[in-house]
């Protein structure tokens, strides 16, 4: 006679608080990570939690990489066209990339 494998029990939402796991009742007010995956591809709720972008204090110019990989109308390129009109070199690493800085 064969036996079957095991099959997989289906586990309860977790959420991290604090940086322990917490079930249930306990989390009550913190949404599982797959239910906030979900949420995070809603552009309403992306622009309402967005982050500031942390390299744009710590930099002095643009970074030419994240350049070549962000799209135009991406937060990084919005927010360095500004520094751009007044910064000759960051000026010529948007238009080596065909960017506007208009």
């Amino acid at each position: 006679m064969k036996s079957e494998p095991p099959r997989p029990v289906a586990q309860p939402a977790v959420a991290c608080w604090g940086g322990r796991a917490v079930r249930g009742a306990e989390s009550s007010n913190r949404l599982p990570l797959d239910s906030l995956v979900t949420r995070m591809r809603d552009p309403t709720f992306a622009t309402r939690h967005r982050r500031q972008l942390s390299l744009r204090s710590t930099s002095e110019h643009v970074n030419p990489v994240m350049l070549a990989v962000c799209s135009r109308d991406s937060l990084y390129v919005q927010s360095w066209r500004q520094h751009a009109r007044q910064c000759r070199s960051c000026a010529h690493v948007f238009s080596y990339f065909g960017l506007d800085v208009e």
